[in-house]
């Protein structure tokens, strides 16, 4: 369609939303025909790290908007010299559109919950809170971590991520949510929580297999329920195994899926 408008997110546009998530309205962009809100997208652009979320009203689909709409979000990264482009969607269906328009299937992510009550806890006495020195040590448990994880799903151009000057200002500030497993006075597991969920959850690989990840989780849990909410959040990689079983043996609950698909965006 030739007479599609993209413009900024302006608040009469409200009613034409579907937003479950609770996007930031300054990073919404309004795609128009005939004067009518066809659809809309969420673009979120930072260093290294452009992502893309697409919605198209159904009487509108098939009509080249959402294609409109991803060539402006590639557009803006572009123009704030940025190549790498994330796109996210709820739908497997939606994967034939994001690979005509030249991405790749990276990940596919879990939404779970945890309903129940307190857990028995596991291999408590090896668990504490993490200390300022700790730094270091679990970023590579967790970037490391989500590389190897990546790679075995299928995701070829991972590569591990070095911890910029905020995330380790973020860790020092809240080290009251972040936590460790120790096997010999050697820290072997990293977790965190955010809230009401579980934000991090990563065992080195030489520890593997010894039942730390589930001891993490559980303690984390409780930790969460402790602190008053009623209910536990938690997602990860759909076909990260490990990691599913372990949520399912503690009890959580899978909701939804999300998926993921990466572009290099061309230099002009």
């Amino acid at each position: 369609m030739n007479d599609i408008i993209i413009r900024k997110y302006k608040p009469e546009d409200e009613p034409f939303i579907n937003d479950p998530r609770g996007y930031n309205r300054e990073k919404v962009f309004v795609a128009e025909v005939n004067n009518i809100v066809t659809g809309y997208m969420f673009l979120d652009i930072s260093p290294g790290n452009c992502q893309v979320y697409i919605y198209i009203n159904p009487e509108y689909r098939r009509r080249s908007i959402g294609t409109a709409l991803c060539h402006e979000a590639e557009r803006m990264c572009r123009e704030k010299n940025e190549y790498e482009f994330w796109s996210y969607y709820y739908n497997e269906s939606v994967k034939g559109f994001v690979d005509k328009l030249g991405f790749y299937f990276t990940t596919s992510s879990i939404d779970a919950e945890y309903r129940g009550d307190f857990i028995p806890e596991q291999k408590r006495d090896m668990i504490r809170k993490c200390r300022i020195e700790d730094d270091e040590r679990c970023s590579y448990i967790w970037n490391k971590g989500m590389h190897d994880m990546r790679l075995r799903v299928g995701y070829p151009e991972s590569r591990i991520y070095e911890p910029t000057e905020e995330d380790r200002k973020n860790f020092i500030d809240n080290l009251d949510d972040h936590f460790v497993l120790e096997e010999n006075g050697k820290i072997v597991g990293y977790g965190c929580i955010c809230g009401d969920s579980i934000g991090a959850l990563a065992v080195a690989e030489e520890a593997m297999n010894k039942g730390y990840g589930t001891a993490l989780a559980i303690f984390m849990t409780n930790e969460i329920l402790r602190r008053g909410h009623k209910l536990v959040y938690s997602d990860y990689e759909a076909k990260n195994v490990n990691s599913r079983r372990v949520h399912q043996k503690i009890g959580y609950i899978e909701k939804e899926i999300s998926y993921t698909s990466f572009k290099k965006i061309d230099k002009e």
